[in-house]
């Protein structure tokens, strides 16, 4: 069965809403509540989590090695969850890292119609892009990376289904979600899994190198891990060295590339 993700503006709006969809799905709903969990696992302040997750941080190329790990940390959390399948996942951003995974439909509750433009036509916010998750195209799934989004969440092209919640009753926001989850065609495949599984262990992979290195690009496919990082001239191999161990004694790795930046090339990172 499928994933829900649902990004809202109104975090109650979009609770209510996720929570009856979960219910009437008989899903799990996957919330804030569960920083709570992971603040405990990790010893890590439950406020400063929420902190971390604030999209002005999750948007910005400049952030602490700190957050970053923290985020990553929340982010894995968030992926073991999901890849249980049959949840609906709200008020943790993870329409932002999740990316084009077939059986994971990202959502957005828009309050009002957006404004028309020539980058943001008013009849592309009427259309839903439901129908390219229905076809469950697996060349979509770009899961090979799982870094720091620069996507603007206001880009409804970056979700798989829009609605306007203006004067539309919960019930039928509620209806049309537990319609979409029903859709055969998106029920979780090998591959689809496999790019979860691929995010998951990136972000442990950021987790561990980020105690020690300040900003890491991980690129996985399957075992295979890809680092890239900005190292200075002084150190360089030694550094890559302690990178490939490091990254080697994660469970599920068995091969470790690193690429070392600088110059023009580190904005890769951002």
């Amino acid at each position: 069965m499928p994933v829900i993700i649902i990004a809202a503006d109104d975090y109650s709006e979009g609770r209510v809403i996720a929570e009856q969809t979960a219910a009437g799905l008989g899903y799990r709903l996957v919330d804030r509540e569960v920083l709570g969990e992971i603040s405990k696992a990790w010893n890590i302040s439950e406020k400063y989590l929420l902190k971390v997750l604030d999209e002005s941080a999750l948007l910005s190329s400049v952030s602490s090695k700190r957050s970053r790990r923290h985020r990553a940390i929340v982010q894995r959390e968030v992926l073991r969850l999901l890849l249980q399948d049959n949840v609906v996942c709200h008020g943790l951003c993870a329409h932002l890292y999740v990316l084009g995974v077939s059986h994971v439909i990202r959502v957005r509750l828009l309050p009002s119609p957006p404004e028309a433009g020539p980058d943001n036509p008013e009849d592309e916010a009427k259309t839903s892009c439901i129908e390219k998750a229905k076809r469950g195209d697996q060349k979509s799934c770009r899961c090979w990376s799982l870094k720091d989004p620069e996507s603007d969440r206001q880009d409804i092209g970056r979700y798989d289904l829009v609605i306007r919640t203006k004067g539309v009753a919960v019930s039928n926001s509620v209806q049309l979600l537990t319609a979409v989850a029903k859709d055969p065609n998106l029920r979780a495949n090998t591959y689809a899994l496999k790019c979860l599984k691929d995010l998951e262990l990136a972000a442990s992979v950021r987790i561990r190198l980020l105690e020690t290195f300040t900003n890491v690009n991980v690129e996985v496919n399957a075992a295979t891990v890809v680092v890239k990082t900005r190292l200075s001239k002084r150190n360089r191999n030694q550094n890559i060295e302690s990178i490939k161990k490091m990254v080697g004694d994660i469970s599920g790795v068995s091969y470790v590339e690193v690429h070392a930046l600088n110059g023009l090339l580190s904005k890769a990172l951002s």
